[in-house]
């Protein structure tokens, strides 16, 4: 018999299966719809916000189905903020991060400031 030794390890070092993870992503995305720092929403003929995971899984295994591990940001907001612009980086100060562009961002748009231009200042241009 042929077994892949990469995938009998994972499984014996995991916790959690894959389809597990997904299904604790997937139930976190139905409560938590918006992107946690912008706000943005899925579109309808695009695709879902990515679910973070605050402590990597790589590294925190057990972590992995935790629900207070996890935050919704679009696939913009998950590169730039969560990974740094390259996906093998972590933001490991990811919530306070949360807390403090959400008040920014809810400050502009409430002064009605919050246009195209100040969206791409705060955000990036490729949001």
């Amino acid at each position: 018999m042929n077994y892949d030794l990469n995938l009998l390890f994972r499984s014996v070092a995991h916790p959690f299966t894959e389809y597990q993870i997904m299904k604790a992503k997937k139930l976190y995305r139905e409560d938590h719809v918006e992107c946690e720092i912008c706000g943005v929403k899925p579109s309808f003929f695009g695709r879902n916000n990515d679910v973070h995971h605050l402590d990597p899984v790589h590294i925190y295994p057990e972590k992995a189905c935790d629900q207070k591990n996890l935050r919704t940001l679009c696939r913009h907001c998950h590169w730039l903020f969560g990974h740094f612009k390259k996906w093998k980086n972590w933001n490991n100060k990811l919530n306070e991060m949360i807390v403090k562009l959400k008040l920014m961002y809810r400050y502009y748009e409430i002064k009605g400031q919050m246009n195209d231009q100040k969206f791409y200042e705060i955000f990036g241009s490729t949001h």
